[in-house]
């Protein structure tokens, strides 16, 4: 076997555990973010490949699993659904998850119920969602909160059809959760249908900052000059380059067309109104 190849085998089996200690949460945080760092290190230097694999396999070997009391998170998810205004238990609360999250009924009710924990993927879209800390949700250490409070809370509310103006100062403003970190360039759209969901329903509130930085399978909001309207996509950055996916199949990408699609700015925050 080839020097290179070498290289490539233990590159393929170090990401495939990666992938599955990290992504699955089956390690303590703090641990899962030395690690990350270490990792992102040694993965520029392919001379250290088998050294370095040696060492991943022998520091996930000693890592505990990161517990999470299923009692404790159920009612930490009740608490973070109060926080995000989310309709009570006994007015369909458990349906209405379900239709934020994409999963069935039976899914939530169980981690209402504590009976079973979310995937760590599903718990991080939680946060997201519930716009709470991930930390927070997990322990229940820190602040449930994951935003700086800011004094003034309201933003503009800019029809999708608008968003490619450059001032909103004319239109009418509207109170947000004081708990969200935000720019200045920040505004309130109001989705009009249903064409968003899983994410998104017709009166959805999505908060969007057009300076937050744009990351990995994070939603945005894209603006349509075809259409004269805004959408809901999620995105893949990959060599400078731009990749979106439709709700409904996120199993694909398609590459942003710069003639008539643009990326107006990050959703950081979605608030479903009953």
């Amino acid at each position: 076997m080839s020097v290179s190849t070498l290289f490539r085998s233990y590159d393929a089996l170090l990401r495939s555990i990666h992938a599955k200690f990290f992504e699955n949460q089956l390690i303590s945080l703090s641990k899962a973010i030395d690690l990350e760092k270490w990792w992102k290190n040694w993965s520029m230097n392919t001379k250290n490949y088998y050294y370095n694999g040696v060492i991943l396999l022998i520091c996930i070997a000693g890592t505990e699993r990161l517990k999470i009391d299923r009692a404790g998170f159920a009612e930490r998810l009740i608490e973070a659904c109060d926080h995000a205004n989310v309709c009570p238990m006994n007015q369909g609360r458990t349906i209405k998850l379900a239709e934020m999250m994409g999963v069935d009924q039976r899914s939530t009710s169980y981690w209402f119920s504590g009976e079973t924990l979310p995937s760590s993927k599903k718990r991080e879209r939680l946060s997201e969602i519930l716009n709470v800390s991930l930390v927070y949700l997990e322990t229940g250490t820190g602040d449930i909160s994951t935003g700086v409070k800011s004094e003034d809370t309201s933003l503009p509310v800019v029809p999708l059809s608008f968003i490619k103006n450059n001032d909103f100062s004319s239109f009418e403003k509207k109170s947000i959760p004081s708990n969200i970190e935000y720019s200045k360039a920040a505004f309130i759209s109001i989705v009009e249908d249903d064409s968003m969901s899983p994410i998104a329903y017709s009166g959805t509130e999505i908060v969007v900052d057009p300076e937050a930085t744009l990351k990995n399978q994070k939603y945005v909001l894209i603006y349509d000059s075809n259409e004269n309207t805004g959408y809901v996509r999620k995105v893949m950055l990959l060599d400078d380059k731009i990749f979106l996916t439709s709700l409904s199949d996120q199993s694909s990408y398609q590459q942003l067309e710069l003639s008539h699609q643009e990326v107006i700015g990050k959703i950081i925050a979605i608030y479903n109104v009953y």
